[in-house]
C-alpha cells in the first residue's frame, strides 16, 4: 500500500491533468472516426442504389421509345449500351401479359 500512495505522490497534477486529456482527446477521435466510417458507409450505399436506379431508369425509357416509334427490333442496341458499363452485371425487362400480347414473347434474357 506503501508503495501505491508514493505512486500518486509523485505524479504531478499538471501529469495527471494531461493524461487526462490525453485520454479524452483519444475517446474523442476513436468516436468521431466511427462516425465518419459508418456516415461514409451510408452515403456509398445511397450513391450506389441511385446510380443503379438511373440506369434502369435510362434503359427502361430507351425501351419504350423503341416501342412507341416502331422500333423494338432494334432493342438489342440500348441493352449493349447498357451491358457496356463495367458495373452492370446483366439488363433484363421482365414482360406483363399485356406486353407479350402486343409484341410477342420478347427475347430468352
Amino acid at each position: 500500500m506503501k508503495g501505491s500512495t508514493n505512486l500518486k505522490k509523485s505524479i504531478s497534477i499538471s501529469t495527471k491533468i494531461d493524461l487526462a486529456l490525453v485520454l479524452l482527446f483519444s475517446m474523442m477521435l476513436i468516436v468521431s472516426a466511427l462516425y465518419l466510417f459508418n456516415t461514409q458507409r451510408e452515403m456509398v450505399d445511397h450513391m450506389v442504389e441511385n446510380q443503379a436506379v438511373i440506369l434502369a431508369d435510362s434503359y427502361f425509357d430507351n425501351i419504350n421509345t423503341l416501342m412507341l416509334t416502331g422500333g423494338i427490333a432494334n432493342r438489342e442496341i440500348p441493352r449493349t449500351k447498357v451491358m457496356s458499363e463495367e458495373s452492370v452485371l446483366d439488363a433484363r425487362i421482365i414482360r406483363g401479359e399485356g406486353i407479350n400480347k402486343t409484341f410477342g414473347p420478347g427475347l430468352e434474357y
